[in-house]
């Protein structure tokens, strides 16, 4: 599983993987995992980026599977760039 993009939300780090897009919660200054909530890539059924009109940061939303992953405040370069890994690769 090759981790594509990882990046900084309001509920830790937004990672995608070939597989998988996940939200991880870390303790820090390299403590471990707190909390890990992920959603198959096969299985997203919608995706959705809103755009805050104040400051540019981006809040993305996943659903499938029967849950929803969504990553808070996502600078916009970020944004950017996460956005073309998700138009770029298909899921594995």
């Amino acid at each position: 599983m090759a981790e594509l993009i990882r990046v900084k939300c309001t509920g830790g780090d937004l990672v995608i993987t070939d597989r998988e897009i996940a939200i991880e919660l870390k303790r820090p200054f390299g403590g471990g995992l707190i909390r890990r909530d992920s959603i198959i890539r096969a299985a997203i059924t919608g995706q959705n980026a809103k755009t805050h009109v104040t400051n540019g940061f981006v809040d993305f939303t996943f659903s499938g599977a029967g849950k929803q992953l969504v990553a808070k405040l996502i600078k916009p370069a970020d944004a950017q760039r996460v956005q073309a890994i998700l138009d770029e690769t298909p899921p594995a």
